[in-house]
């Protein structure tokens, strides 16, 4: 079974940089942080060198179809994580809920959500500013950290949990290869092909097939599309796809189209006629204009993290 959203090579050649040996891979300063109690609400913590108060924080979501990956990806980005370390960032590599039994979308959502603001609650334990926080990852990594960057805040301000109370809201998201909708009339009308149909959706949505065409369902296809919670004074957003932008043809097999650059302009509309910024970027811009993706991430959390 080929799993959409995976990781893919966006992700693996994401800042183009040589792959270190495991004696130069960067050592997180926190490992396996319960933010909840299932033994997969966990992180690990990256801290800047040298280390100082109010570090601005990137949390890192990895992708894997909502049903397989780990936080151990950010190892895998060719450099990614170095380089956001270099430019003065503390960085946090989240682990979710597989959706399954009883943990439809949106869970990993609200896992994400809630890990955000475990950080949030003890910044001061390890330096962090609270305040600029960015998320980001790719494929399902991706349509989460988008759905974090447009959903309202999910804080529950007269909760006494101290966690709960802390904000979800972002300062900034930048994402490669994302979804943004999970709704299957979205993949029909804009991915095309018969990603549609698609061997996992029952167990994202936790339905069966035959009744994806009901209220019910597109009730809960709304609240897991980060397109469907846009509005005015969102964080600014950076997209970046890679795969080919032809259209799909009709016979494409449903494993394809999880990563079309086609989800990308819709989001991007949707931002700007709110007066938002949605900077939408593909490799072949690159390979006519110069630049790098790497150099406009960097750019990009300057000017909005920083």
């Amino acid at each position: 079974m080929k799993i959409p959203f995976a990781v893919s090579a966006v992700g693996a050649a994401l800042f183009c940089a040589a792959r270190l040996s495991a004696a130069e891979t960067p050592v997180p300063d926190a490992t396996d942080v319960h933010y909840g109690a299932h033994e997969r609400q966990v992180f690990d913590l990256w801290l800047p060198k040298p280390t100082g108060p109010d570090a601005p924080l990137v949390v890192f979501i990895h992708g894997g179809g909502f049903v397989s990956g780990d936080k151990s990806l950010v190892l895998g980005m060719h450099g990614m994580l170095e380089r956001l370390l270099a430019q003065g960032f503390a960085v946090a590599s989240i682990n979710y809920r597989y959706c399954g039994p009883g943990v439809p979308l949106p869970e990993p959502m609200r896992d994400a959500a809630r890990a955000v603001q475990f950080l949030r609650a003890n910044a001061a334990r390890w330096g962090l500013d609270r305040q600029r926080v960015a998320v980001c990852g790719g494929s399902a990594g991706a349509g989460i950290a988008l759905w974090l960057a447009f959903h309202d805040d999910l804080a529950e301000r007269r909760g006494t949990d101290p966690v709960a109370r802390q904000s979800t809201r972002v300062s900034c998201a930048f994402v490669w290869d994302a979804q943004t909708s999970y709704d299957p009339r979205f993949f029909r009308r804009y991915i095309g092909g018969r990603f549609a149909e698609h061997e996992l959706g029952p167990t994202l949505y936790q339905m069966p097939r035959e009744q994806f065409d009901t209220p019910a369902a597109h009730a809960l296809f709304r609240e897991v599309s980060p397109i469907e919670f846009v509005s005015a004074g969102d964080p600014p957003v950076m997209l970046y796809y890679e795969e080919s932008r032809k259209p799909l043809p009709p016979n494409a097999p449903p494993t394809e189209g999880a990563h079309h650059p086609a989800f990308g302009p819709p989001l991007q509309a949707r931002v700007q006629e709110v007066g938002g910024v949605c900077l939408l970027r593909h490799k072949d811009d690159y390979a006519a204009q110069g630049g790098s993706w790497a150099a406009d991430i960097h750019d990009f959390l300057e000017r909005y993290l920083r």
